[in-house]
Parts: structure tokens; sequence; C-alpha cells
């Protein structure tokens, strides 16, 4: 006989696992974590684990708030540690993204975020490595800060497993079952499981799970590159995370040792790759052009060494922003994917999106915004992430941002 359970979810990243942890807290006993490696072996073991909040969106602002919310205080929630550590954020602005800023900074006060506009003396002062003349303001945010992500995966999913949640690995979903009344069982290479609900948090895979049900995903699936600097001498407490709008990067510390460069350069994301035939090595080119670009506002990393270098893959949709929905198309299946780089800071909101469309009558409002069809309809969300401004530079259009979608 098959094993049954109330929902499936495939894929046992960060998402995944927010997904496992807030519906268990809704009081569901019985859910499967399918993951076909490791869990947290895909994007979120790859992940700069960066906090911050700025969006020009008032939805993404609270969900990255509510992001913050539950990473500064894991343990407490989860019983496992998340390692946050409290930098602060600082963003550069110079005239081509100044309005922006202006613009982000008066969204995040309405909505009673802690940050405030700041002048080029007050960014040295807050990070007295930084160099750049040509950044004459910037936006801080002191409650920022970065984690790590793959124990903050593992920490959602051993809350859930203690609640009743079974955590399959090396388990490959080879097909989704339908009947008239909708998703009926799933196939993996370990068997066939019943379920009436199947939640496709499948990150790059997530397109091949869709097609199993008839669903097509818009998600291309593109590398970042991540390199980590011992710095020369270390520095007395960790520096702010760090986001360059002209060198388009951003810089991160790793105690008061360690920095960990990475790029926010639309063109650094557009390498397309087959997440089967991904492998996590890094261009030697690439990496050491993100450097290049790093010791410009922080010249001190010049002095410093190559202590590592890996990628990542980011599964990216046209908007650079989340598909979160119940399907119209096939009862019980539900997606939670397209994370385009935004996936780790987001997903304690989209755990809580994702068990209100399987478990409520009336589902969180927040879904709509992330619905597949607003691509059918040219109804892209409209945002400026910090990755996004940084193309300001080049075409003066946020539009363009939102469509590359990677980040931090």
């Amino acid at each position: 006989m098959n094993p049954t359970f109330d929902a499936v979810i495939v894929g046992g990243g960060i998402v995944g696992a927010s997904t496992a942890f807030h519906l268990v807290c809704k009081g569901f006993k019985r859910i499967a974590v399918l993951e076909k490696h490791r869990v947290g072996s895909g994007s979120t073991g790859r992940s700069s684990g960066v906090i911050r909040q700025f969006y020009t969106h008032p939805t993404l602002v609270e969900m990255a708030r509510t992001g913050l919310e539950y990473y500064s205080q894991f343990e407490e929630i989860t019983g496992s540690p998340g390692d946050f550590a409290k930098t602060g954020f600082l963003l550069g602005g110079h005239e081509s993204n100044a309005e922006t800023i202006r613009r982000g900074y008066a969204l995040q006060r309405e909505l009673g975020i802690r940050s405030r506009l700041v002048s080029r003396d007050e960014m040295i002062r807050l990070h007295p490595f930084l160099r750049a003349s040509d950044l004459t303001m910037g936006l801080y945010e002191e409650e920022a800060g970065h984690a790590d992500a793959h124990a903050c995966c593992l920490g959602f999913l051993r809350y859930a497993r203690d609640h009743g949640a079974v955590i399959l690995q090396g388990t490959e979903v080879t097909g989704i079952e339908t009947d008239a009344d909708g998703v009926c069982a799933v196939r993996t290479n370990r068997g066939t499981i019943a379920t009436r609900t199947v939640i496709n948090c499948a990150g790059p895979w997530a397109p091949r799970i869709g097609r199993m049900v008839g669903v097509e995903l818009p998600i291309r699936t593109s590398r970042h590159h991540v390199l980590g600097v011992s710095l020369p001498e270390p520095t007395s407490q960790p520096f702010p995370v760090f986001s360059d709008p002209v060198r388009l990067v951003y810089i991160r510390p790793e105690g008061n040792r360690l920095a960990l460069l990475g790029s926010n350069h639309p063109d650094d994301a557009r390498e397309a790759v087959d997440p089967d035939r991904f492998t996590d090595d890094a261009d030697a080119e690439k990496v050491q052009d993100i450097w290049r670009r790093s010791c410009v506002p922080l010249p001190f990393l010049r002095d410093g060494n190559m202590a590592g270098r890996w990628s990542g893959i980011y599964a990216v949709t046209p908007d650079g922003f989340p598909i979160l929905e119940k399907s119209a198309q096939v009862k019980g299946y539900f997606a939670a994917c397209g994370l385009s780089g935004h996936g780790f800071k987001l997903a304690p909101a989209i755990g809580q999106i994702m068990a209100s469309l399987v478990t409520d009558s009336t589902p969180d409002p927040r879904a709509y915004l992330f619905r597949l069809a607003r691509f059918e309809e040219n109804d892209w969300i409209d945002s400026v992430t910090t990755s996004a401004m940084s193309r300001l530079t080049a075409d003066g259009t946020s539009r363009a941002f939102a469509q590359e979608g990677h980040d931090a």
C-alpha cells in the first residue's frame, strides 16, 4: 500500500523548509518533504544570506521585514541556531539613483522600518574602509545583517520533523498523477506517495515539476559567483553589508577576518545553466573581476587573500520575482518557485503565504501579487531592488532592473 500524506513538498531548500514549518504550525501532521539530493544542497547552500529590506513595493518590504524578524529570533522560534549577525546594511547612492533611494526610504519609514538617509561622511563613519568618492549619499538599515541560509533551512526542517513531517532525502520525483479530483499521487524513484496536495518548491527544477501536471513555468536558470577574501587584518567588529550601485557589487563580512564578495551586475547572471549538470566551481576570470570591482570602494581588500570561491544557481522569472500560487488549472497543485535571488530573505513570508493557500478558505491576499497569470496579463511586479537599482547608471529605467531580478 502506498503511503499517504496530507501534503507533499517537492524541494528541500529554504522555501520548501519554511513552507513545511508553517504548515505544521497550522496543524498539518502528515507532510512529506522530498529532496532529490540533500536538504539545502541547491541554491540555499550557496546563498550569501544577506537580510535587508530595501524594495520599492510595500508588499516586498513587508515580506523582507518578516524575514528579518524570523532570522533575528530564529533560535527562539525554531529551537535551532540560524547564526544571524546584526551588522547593518549600507546602500550607496549618487545622482543616478538618489531619487530611488529616497522613494525606498519613504516607503520604509511609512512601514516602520528602522532606516535613515546618510551623507557621504556618515557613510564613512559607518563603514570606515569605504573610499568611493563618487558615492555622495546612502541609506542605512541598522537592524539588517546576514544569517546562515543552510543552518536556517535545517532549523525549519528540524522543527517540521519534530512536529510530524517526514523528510525524504535522495528522493527524486519522476511524475505526478491526477484524476477527476486533481492531484492524487506523486511518483518517485523510491515508490509512489498518495496525496491530494503537491507544493512545487523545486527551485531550478520547478519547471520540470510543473510540466508533470501540464503547467508551464517561465523560469530560466542562471549562475552567480561568490568569493571569500581573508582580510589583511582582523577588524575590531564586522563592518556593515555594503551594496555599491556603481561597481555593481555587494560585500558582506563573515566575522572579523573574512569578506564575501558578489556581483549585482545583470550580465553576471545571464549565463544559462542546466541544473542537472551544474557544478559549484567558479569561473576564475569572473571572480577576479568581482574582486577588482570590490576593491574600488573598499581598497583594503586588495591586500587580502582569496579564501574560497563558488557559484550557485538563480531560478529567475521574467520580472525577477517569485511565483506563489494555488493553481487554477490543476486542483491540489501549488507552486512556490522562481525566487530570482530573493529566496532566503523572503522565505519566512513565503512559507506563511503558501501555508495560507493550502489551508485557508480565504487565502493570504499577498499571494495575488505573485500569481503565475501576471505574466500573460502583462501585470509584472514593479519594484526596484538594490541589484536592480544599480542598472539605473546605464539606462535610467527601473523596469529593466526588475526583469533581471537577481539579488544578494
